[in-house]
């Protein structure tokens, strides 16, 4: 590497090397320190990783361990790897859900009561250095409070990151960003629905909020009085909602009880599946606000007792997809299996996760970045804070399966 001219090495070779690889090489001199530490690199290297195959991704996993909540991350280049998480996100008796990701940073939820009120706090982290961009917190009252949603995104107008956060009190509705920028919340809606005509959309409690074009946020919604969905979207450069998406023309009437609805974005589109028990559909929406655009995609996933779908939120990924699928593949218990859906050929490639905890949850796809800080927008009450690096857990192994037998 020393024969090496050094711009080759600087925007050809490291650049596409895993975020592990670049983080142990920051230790060697001060040449490879400042140059991985830049901005520009770090700006280049996430290109890299946008335009990567989609078993680059880390797959993000969800589980209980040692009575500690953990992230469990399965990538191609390494065995599977868990991040502990800090208080009170480990904690086991408070609820931890996925908000979205973003640029290779995970946005999470953790909420649960404390002395007569409900405690949310989110955390904005990178999985592959380790680091925390953010730690916020929020109280409510518990009684009026109602639904709560929340989401991550980027206002590049005022070169901002931002959390929106949507809370719903009986008939009024109350929106309030978080600025990473000025490190402060700003309410920017509190409205009576009912007092100005307008019918009250409440979020779906399981869905996670949906980012396009980086500022652009979607919740899936229902009408309270009727079977029906919605997709709502708010604007983080202006603050201030948009028209709502048309889902596409499906049977909500016909659904099972124990259907299961999942959506996020699949090369730049947003798409939705459908798990209905006898049938398993993706709807892609390819143009977007064009509801004739909306595309079924039968899936053939069979043999599945929990079955869902977790879609890249990447450009330039169009073939396949993500599934999960919890399955009787022992005598004895459930095992949780992954694999990829190959939307052109229809074929799978299918993976048993051996050796994993029972409640093997999976999130999300994370692009594999070594975003952190916020750039020149972030405070300087808001800088990056280490945590801890990923280890590795040799109990969990990574075999063929065949859902067939």
């Amino acid at each position: 590497m020393a024969n090496l001219p050094t711009e080759i090495i600087a925007l050809e070779i490291f650049p596409r090397l895993p975020p592990t690889a670049l983080l142990r090489f920051k230790s060697l001199n001060k040449f490879f320190y400042n140059l991985i530490s830049s901005q520009k690199f770090i700006d280049l290297h996430l290109h890299y990783s946008v335009s990567s195959s989609p078993d680059q991704l880390l797959k993000v996993f969800f589980t209980v361990k040692d009575e500690q909540q953990r992230l469990y991350f399965l990538d191609a280049d390494s065995p599977p790897r868990y991040l502990s998480l800090p208080p009170p996100f480990c904690d086991p008796t408070r609820q931890l859900a996925f908000v979205n990701s973003f640029n290779g940073l995970l946005c999470l939820k953790s909420y649960g009561f404390q002395v007569k009120k409900m405690m949310y706090d989110w955390i904005i982290l990178n999985p592959c250095t380790g680091q925390i961009s953010a730690n916020i917190s929020s109280s409510y009252e518990w009684g009026p409070l109602t639904e709560l949603c929340s989401g991550f995104g980027y206002d590049r107008l005022n070169d901002d990151y931002k959390l929106v956060v949507v809370e719903y009190y009986g008939y009024s509705r109350k929106v309030r960003v978080y600025s990473m920028k000025a490190n402060s919340w700003k309410c920017v809606e509190n409205m009576n629905m009912r007092v100005h005509g307008l019918e009250m959309l409440i979020p779906v409690r399981w869905a996670s909020s949906v980012l396009i074009d980086n500022n652009l946020l979607h919740w899936l919604v229902k009408y309270p009085a009727e079977i029906k969905l919605s997709i709502s979207c708010f604007n983080l450069e202006n603050e201030q909602w948009a028209v709502n998406v048309t889902l596409p023309d499906f049977d909500v009437d016909h659904l099972d009880f124990d259907s299961v609805i999942d959506w996020g974005v699949h090369d730049g589109c947003l798409c939705l599946s459908i798990d209905n028990c006898d049938t398993f559909d993706v709807w892609i929406m390819k143009e977007y606000r064009v509801q004739e655009s909306w595309t079924r995609i039968p899936i053939d996933v069979s043999n599945g007792l929990y079955r869902r779908l977790i879609f890249p939120n990447v450009k330039g990924i169009i073939e396949e997809i993500l599934f999960s699928i919890t399955s009787h593949l022992k005598e004895t218990c459930n095992v949780t299996c992954y694999g990829w859906y190959n939307i052109r050929d229809k074929t799978c490639k299918i993976f048993e996760l051996s050796g994993a905890p029972q409640w093997f949850i999976p999130q999300s796809l994370c692009l594999r970045s070594l975003v952190t800080d916020f750039g020149d927008c972030q405070t300087k009450k808001c800088k990056a804070t280490q945590v801890e690096r990923m280890k590795i857990d040799n109990e969990i192994k990574i075999l063929p399966a065949n859902l067939d037998q």
